[in-house]
């Protein structure tokens, strides 16, 4: 009878334990068109504990954040390739919230959203995007204004999709200009006047600037030219180097290529027609696998193409 006790109270110990971490946790993934996404999850602890390790959802997280009920920051560290310890003695319910690189990948046009974990989650997914196939039946399915939203079960779990990225941006049409009336504009006589005045000027220029011309030959000085621009680099060199790079990286490295290997963020999103944030994201992306450097210049970053470094 002893030992049955005994083995009773440790399989309720057990069992205990094992709901501390990670009871019943809300979590909600949102999925952004470039392949990141962003997880918010809420747990229950015991407050008479003084540490708490939390599973992350992958490998490659960045922006980790976790607050107590009150709003007050915890003190988090590392504990492995995807856990993070919690310093949460008096806590009793933790607001976390991170970004995650490696739960979702793209093959072609077809992006792959991949997860396994013992509780249900929500999941929304980018907006104007069309989910191809999945692996699992959603508990349900609904759509916040373009973008699906899917409660998944706990389980592996895979969603694959697609996503319109090329969008069309057709000219804007000026408006029609009115004419002023006749009483405000200029008459017919104002205009052939100005016509007139015009013209004598026009002249003038333009036998100054022959004059110019024929002066500076006379004179020997030297002949006007093009100040061409820094000489591009070739991308595909970065390519060989990291060959599995996304499409929409690839475009980035060959902007900066074209801009003799460096140029500024605010210049990259102007040229590629990206969001300040996609773009920090992307560069963020490029300078951890090892392909740009970000240099802060006068308050700006600058993104620059990393060499490769030569045999010592």
């Amino acid at each position: 009878m002893m030992r049955l006790a005994t083995i009773l109270i440790a399989m309720v110990v057990c069992g205990s334990a094992g709901a501390s971490f990670g009871a019943f946790p809300h979590t909600e993934i949102t999925v952004y068109p470039d392949g990141l996404a962003h997880v918010t999850t809420q747990v229950e602890v015991d407050p008479q504990e003084p540490s708490f390790l939390v599973g992350l959802l992958g490998a490659a997280v960045d922006n980790f954040v976790a607050v107590d009920e009150d709003g007050v920051l915890l003190v988090a560290e590392r504990a492995g390739a995807s856990s993070m310890k919690l310093e949460t003695f008096g806590s009793s319910l933790l607001n976390i919230s991170y970004d995650v690189h490696d739960i979702v990948s793209k093959d072609g046009r077809i992006w792959t959203f991949s997860l396994d974990i013992d509780h249900d989650y929500t999941v929304l997914m980018p907006g104007g995007s069309v989910i191809v196939g999945m692996n699992v039946i959603p508990r349900n399915l609904d759509t916040v204004d373009d973008r699906v939203r899917l409660e998944i079960p706990g389980g592996p779990a895979e969603i694959s999709y697609v996503t319109n990225t090329a969008r069309s941006v057709e000219p804007a049409t000026p408006p029609a200009v009115q004419a002023p009336p006749d009483d405000d504009g200029p008459s017919e006589g104002d205009a052939g006047t100005l016509m007139l005045l015009a013209l004598p000027l026009a002249a003038g220029a333009a036998g100054a600037f022959v004059a110019i011309r024929a002066r500076s030959r006379r004179s020997g000085g030297p002949a006007p030219r093009n100040v061409e621009g820094p000489e591009p680099l070739d991308p595909e060199a970065v390519f060989a180097r990291v060959p599995d790079l996304r499409d929409e990286d690839r475009e980035i490295v060959r902007c900066i290529c074209e801009n003799g290997g460096e140029v500024s963020e605010s210049r990259l999103r102007k040229k590629l027609l990206r969001p300040r944030t996609s773009m920090w994201r992307a560069v963020q992306r490029l300078s951890r696998e090892g392909v740009v450097d970000i240099i802060k210049r006068d308050s700006h970053n600058h993104i620059r193409i990393r060499q490769e470094e030569g045999p010592q």
